[in-house]
């Protein structure tokens, strides 16, 4: 069994990273959606 604190206490000794983490997460998702939604434009329009 792994230590619980071990996660929280990298996120909190590198905070940096951790922030850089999230947002790139929120950019890939929000790229995902958009490219999703301009495959469902276009395919409408075709």
């Amino acid at each position: 069994m792994s230590q619980p604190g071990r996660h929280q206490v990298s996120l909190t000794y590198q905070p940096e990273s951790a922030r850089w983490g999230s947002w790139i997460s929120l950019i890939s998702a929000g790229f995902l959606l958009v490219a999703a939604g301009g495959v469902l434009l276009t395919g409408k329009a075709k």
